[in-house]
């Protein structure tokens, strides 16, 4: 290998090498320049034991997808209501009347500045309808503004099973959107509302949840 060039003493009879220069030349495409900023492409994989992140920005990312992940935040229902949901033994909740008044919350757990892009409830029905129930059961991916306490319904997705057969086994109710999260000013919560009207039975369980989400930054600081 060669000498660091920068080691070799030179004056007025001494010649560095042109090859040591190249070798020094080679490595400086290879130095992070910690004023001026720049794009790196490294071909292996960089270790840094201890990295400490000053001032205002955040630490930055391309878009990357995450989850589905699963829907951890304490549920939430009406326990005065005769219409609610009641919690079960194996961390389920199940709908106490045949009533779309019958409603659970699920808080979303995202960072700030995450665009939620796509979530899920699952269900369990109850066994025995003898037709479709006339109000099917629905999500709500819903927020409340801190500042106001008012509610905003973000989007609202029907159930679509096509026949009892489809809609009685276990099953998710899933849609899309494209949801930019502002945690400084809303709260965000999946509602489910359970079957309702004709044909409906009391007994449908809310199994659990999930949501997927993109990121561009790794913290929740500032912008």
């Amino acid at each position: 290998m060669a000498t660091n060039p920068f080691a070799v003493k030179t004056d007025d009879q001494t010649v560095v090498a042109a090859t040591e220069i190249n070798d020094a030349a080679s490595l400086i495409p290879n130095l992070i320049d910690g004023v001026a900023g720049g794009t790196y492409s490294p071909s292996s994989k960089v270790t840094i034991t201890n990295l400490e992140m000053g001032g205002t920005n955040r630490l930055k990312v391309a878009s990357r997808s995450i989850g589905p992940r699963a829907l951890n935040g304490q549920v939430v229902s009406d326990m005065a209501s005769a219409n609610r949901f009641t919690p079960n033994t194996a961390n389920s909740w199940t709908a106490a009347t045949a009533s779309a008044s019958c409603f659970v919350v699920v808080p979303l757990d995202v960072p700030d500045g995450a665009t939620i892009t796509a979530y899920s409830v699952y269900i369990d029905p109850a066994g025995g309808h003898g037709a479709l129930p006339a109000a099917m059961p629905q999500i709500l991916l819903s927020s409340t503004a801190v500042a106001t306490n008012s509610n905003s319904v973000h989007k609202t997705t029907i159930d679509s099973s096509a026949n009892v057969a489809a809609y009685e086994p276990f099953h998710a109710i899933s849609d899309t959107i494209s949801l930019v999260v502002d945690r400084a000013a809303r709260r965000y919560f999946i509602v489910l509302q359970s079957e309702g009207g004709a044909n409906a039975l009391a007994g449908l369980v809310y199994i659990g949840g999930t949501v997927t989400f993109t990121v561009t930054n790794y913290d929740d600081g500032a912008s």
